[in-house]
């Protein structure tokens, strides 16, 4: 799971990810948007060793971190729609 910050890090790439985790290809991706996703890649923890010449690192990253991205984006969203829910119950009392 990721925090606000790396996600809001990530959202100016969201491009990236989506092409990446949702569908599946690579497209129109720079070495300077690789080198700042490899940072966050690592300081998530991951240690594997990807290599913006290789056209499968490039897409592993992008799903990799996409999937991430799109859990945290769909917890914050759920938890959003909770509170929503819960003060429109207390306004209805």
């Amino acid at each position: 799971m990721i925090t606000k910050k790396t996600y809001n890090k990530l959202k100016q790439y969201e491009q990236h990810l989506k092409r990446g985790y949702k569908g599946n290809y690579v497209f129109g991706f720079l070495q300077k948007d690789f080198d700042e996703l490899i940072e966050i890649y690592k300081q998530l923890g991951f240690k594997e060793r990807l290599r913006y010449n290789c056209n499968s690192c490039n897409l592993r990253l992008l799903s990799t971190l996409g999937k991430l991205y799109y859990e945290y984006e769909e917890k914050e969203e759920e938890k959003r729609l909770k509170k929503e829910k819960e003060n429109n119950k207390k306004e209805e009392e």
